[in-house]
């Protein structure tokens, strides 16, 4: 899993990396080049991902006769002019639309092809009965994709015969993830598999143990757990960009995890700090749980916590928005702790208090 820092700098980079290639109109050195594209995948420390790419980048380099080497000279070819035409400006809009279009064409294939099939034809392909694949179905061990108001199940569930139970595995994990992600994720080569499909990684009980860990990390970067304290007391979250945050942390979790457990994951993991410190002291605040999941706005409210520091004790007043409102004392251990420290040791006690 990476951060938002670390994307946002990947993107810099590649930006710039991107700048240099269209700036270049005759032979320059593509050593410096390749260097700068080394470091943007960082993320993947295994050379599977990078001979990948490397296989696919001969165009960066050319033969050198002197030395018989495969040298980093090379002229770019020049980029297309686009001719002047009468056809309206494409939009976002327009260009989200198409590309919706062609996915949902493709998934039609898909269907007439075989490799996704109906709820009938998967249960006598796959040997079980519907009351067992709506069992499969909600402890996420299979999936359904949907294709015009239909749900289809893909065909690797039955190429898989031999190592169903790792691939029922693997995909329980992925749950959080959309299915057309999880169906993509299960199919493509990944860098951080060693150039391998995560299907090719079942078989060998070494690689299934990492393909397992590397999953997580996908399926989590779908949810995303957010904790914004503000100083006093509020109803809801200001909507005025004067009212700034004490304190605003966020952390990629797996919306299955305990929600206490996922606040504490999001204040010690770092991943992501709206607010550095040194963190003040307040005497009230408001602190609001979110979750935001990718491609969908506005996030779900999931509790909010009223905080009053009284000497070394924190009274807290938790309301979840799927139960009623209680009550509890949190020990703080100073009367001018933080208001990282106060929330530390609030969700501590829920977490005790309710796993």
């Amino acid at each position: 899993m990476t951060t938002p820092d670390e994307r946002t700098n990947a993107l810099l980079g590649a930006h710039a990396l991107l700048s240099e290639l269209t700036e270049l109109h005759g032979a320059d050195n593509v050593l410096a080049l390749r260097a700068t594209a080394a470091r943007l995948l960082r993320h993947y420390p295994d050379r599977g991902m990078i001979f990948l790419i490397a296989q696919q980048s001969t165009w960066l380099t050319a033969h050198d006769p002197a030395t018989g080497a495969r040298t980093i000279r090379t002229k770019l070819p020049p980029l297309p002019l686009k001719e002047n035409t009468e056809e309206p400006l494409e939009t976002a809009d327009t260009l989200i639309a198409q590309l919706g279009e062609a996915e949902r064409n493709n998934r039609r294939a898909d269907v007439r092809a075989g490799r996704l099939m109906d709820e009938a034809t998967f249960c006598s392909r796959l040997g079980v009965t519907r009351a067992t694949l709506r069992r499969l179905v909600a402890s996420g061990s299979v999936f359904f994709i949907v294709v015009d108001e239909q749900n289809y199940y893909p065909e690797v569930f039955i190429q898989e015969a031999k190592h169903r139970a790792r691939l029922y595995e693997v995909c329980r994990i992925l749950w959080p993830a959309p299915a057309d992600a999880r169906l993509h994720y299960l199919k493509s080569r990944r860098g951080n598999l060693g150039g391998k499909t995560p299907l090719q990684c079942l078989a060998n009980n070494e690689q299934f143990r990492h393909l397992k860990k590397m999953t997580r990390g996908f399926a989590i970067e779908y949810h995303r757990t957010t904790l914004v304290a503000y100083a006093g007391s509020h109803e809801s979250e200001p909507g005025n960009v004067a009212v700034a945050p004490s304190y605003d942390v966020a952390a990629e979790c797996d919306p299955r995890t305990p929600v206490w457990k996922r606040c504490l994951d999001a204040m010690t993991s770092h991943g992501y700090e709206g607010v550095f410190p040194p963190y003040v002291s307040l005497n009230t605040a408001t602190v609001f749980v979110n979750e935001l999941r990718a491609g969908h706005h506005p996030p779900q409210r999931i509790a909010r916590l009223n905080i009053s520091l009284q000497a070394d004790t924190a009274h807290i007043q938790v309301e979840r928005f799927e139960s009623r409102a209680y009550g509890l004392e949190a020990h703080v251990g100073s009367p001018n702790a933080t208001i990282e420290e106060v929330m530390l040791a609030a969700f501590s006690v829920l977490h005790n208090r309710d796993g």
